[in-house]
């Protein structure tokens, strides 16, 4: 399956419908949010390919119109010479130029599209994300919680150091939440951005 169409079955997913079929919803969330990962990395890693090549291309635009300026002088210094013939070839090889350029700019346009496509598929996906870990969340709560009420007092001196590891795990895991959070809030600065 190609890149953009895993993607694309990523973000059609219905987590709660996986959820309710699987046997371990915590075992299978741990695996969607790592391939979620996996994909957003490959997703990002894709888009910062495309916007390279989309600068290169500029590049060579560039470069295409710097030798179209010569071609030009080159007919214009042959017409002055009155080698009419010389003239007709360099004006062919401008208007050569001119059609490479415009394949050129097509390319860019195209580059451009497919890194805004990228970039909508990189913001579903990250949203995917987030919701599935909320959803993780929400199931650890859950089982700890259920832990915490089979436990009860009666149970036993042992009782405390199992409610204490449980509610260490319920810490841990708002911990982890917290820095996604603030890591999702910081603002991009890879070179991809530029544009």
């Amino acid at each position: 399956m190609g890149l953009l169409e895993r993607a694309r079955h990523i973000l059609a997913s219905n987590l709660n419908a996986i959820l309710e079929k699987a046997e371990d919803p915590l075992k299978v969330l741990k695996k969607t949010i790592l391939d979620m990962e996996e994909a957003l990395r490959e997703l990002l890693r894709f888009r910062t390919e495309i916007l390279a090549e989309r600068e290169y291309l500029k590049a060579r635009v560039v470069e295409n119109e710097a030798s179209q300026a010569r071609w030009e002088e080159r007919a214009e210094l042959a017409l002055a010479e009155g080698e009419e013939d010389l003239a007709r070839k360099a004006l062919e090889e401008k208007h050569l130029l001119s059609s490479e350029r415009k394949t050129l700019e097509a390319s860019i346009e195209e580059c451009s599209r497919g890194a805004e496509e990228i970039g909508r598929q990189i913001d579903g996906l990250r949203l995917k994300i987030v919701e599935a870990k909320g959803k993780r969340a929400e199931l650890l709560r859950a089982i700890v919680t259920q832990r915490l009420i089979r436990l009860a007092p009666s149970a036993g001196p042992d009782w405390i150091g199992e409610a204490d590891s449980t509610e260490a795990a319920l810490r841990h895991l708002e911990v982890e939440q917290d820095l996604e959070r603030l890591k999702n809030k910081k603002p991009e600065t890879p070179q991809s951005n530029r544009g």
